[in-house]
C-alpha cells in the first residue's frame, strides 16, 4: 500500500480534502490518504497556531514521520495546494533529510514558483484581506460580508498567511519527481515563472487545468485521475 499526505490551502481544513480519498477509493487505488489538519484548524481548533513556516513544517514532518512508521507503505506521496504547496515542499525535505523517508513524488498546485514573494497578508487589515480572498474565490461572499461570521473565518486564514509570509525557499533540490499543476485563470499564477519549480527538483512536469485558483475542487475526479496516472508513470 502507498501513502499520500494532503496539505490544505490557507484557512482550509482537512475535511475540504476528503474527496482525495473518496476518488482514490472509487478508482480502486491501494493508497492510504491523510488529509492533514493544521494546528488551530478543524478538529485541532483548540491547538495554538504555528508561529511561522519553520515551526509548521518541522512539527508537521515529525508527526508525519510517526504516522508513516505505523504503516507498511511502499511509496510516500505528498500533495499540497496553494499554501499547502510550500508546506509539501518543506515537509518533503525534512522527511528525506531528517527521517530518511524520501517521497516518491510531490504534487503542488496553486503556486507559480518555489520562490515566494511575500505579500504581507498576515498583517493586512480586515478589508484588504477580504478583498484578496474574494479575488481567489473558495469562500462564500455571504460569509466574507457577514460581520457575525467573518472574524471567525478570517482568524485561521490570517494565521496561515503568516506562514506564507515567513516562508523562504531552501534552495534544495528534492530527490523525487515534482508535478506542478496550475489553472490558466488563476489570478495567483504567473505562467512565465512556472519553470522555476525546476529549482526544487531534477524532474519537473507542469500540467495546466481549466478553472480558477480552486480548480481542483471543481474537478476532483479529474484531478485525482491526473495524480493516479502520474503515480503509475512514476513506478
Amino acid at each position: 500500500m502507498d501513502y499520500m499526505i494532503c496539505f490544505p490551502h490557507a484557512g482550509g481544513s482537512a475535511n475540504a480534502y476528503n474527496w482525495v480519498k473518496s476518488e482514490f477509493d472509487n478508482a480502486g487505488a491501494d493508497i492510504d490518504v491523510l488529509a492533514y489538519e493544521y494546528a488551530g484548524h478543524g478538529r485541532k481548533h483548540s491547538e495554538n497556531y504555528y508561529k511561522d513556516y519553520k515551526e509548521a513544517v518541522n512539527l508537521i514532518a515529525s508527526d508525519a514521520a510517526g504516522r508513516i512508521d505505523e504503516g507498511e507503505y511502499e511509496n510516500i506521496y505528498i500533495m499540497g495546494h496553494s499554501m499547502g504547496a510550500y508546506i509539501a515542499l518543506g515537509v518533503g525535505e525534512i522527511l528525506a533529510d531528517k527521517y530518511g523517508k524520501n517521497p516518491k513524488a510531490i504534487f503542488v498546485s496553486g503556486q507559480s514558483s518555489p520562490v515566494s514573494h511575500p505579500k504581507g497578508y498576515g498583517k493586512a487589515g480586515k478589508e484588504e484581506l477580504i478583498e484578496y480572498l474574494k479575488t481567489l474565490g473558495g469562500m462564500e461572499e455571504e460569509i466574507l460580508c457577514n460581520p457575525k461570521y467573518v472574524d471567525f473565518f478570517l482568524e485561521p486564514v490570517r494565521a496561515d498567511m503568516n506562514i506564507i509570509d515567513t516562508y523562504v525557499f531552501s534552495g534544495r533540490k528534492l530527490g523525487c519527481r515534482l508535478f506542478a499543476a496550475y489553472s490558466k485563470n488563476d489570478p495567483e499564477i504567473e505562467e512565465e515563472r512556472l519553470e522555476e519549480w525546476e529549482l526544487a527538483t531534477e524532474d519537473l512536469q507542469i500540467n495546466a487545468f481549466e478553472g480558477g485558483h480552486f480548480f481542483l475542487f471543481d474537478k476532483p475526479k479529474e484531478y485525482a485521475e491526473y495524480m493516479l496516472k502520474r503515480m503509475k508513470e512514476n513506478d
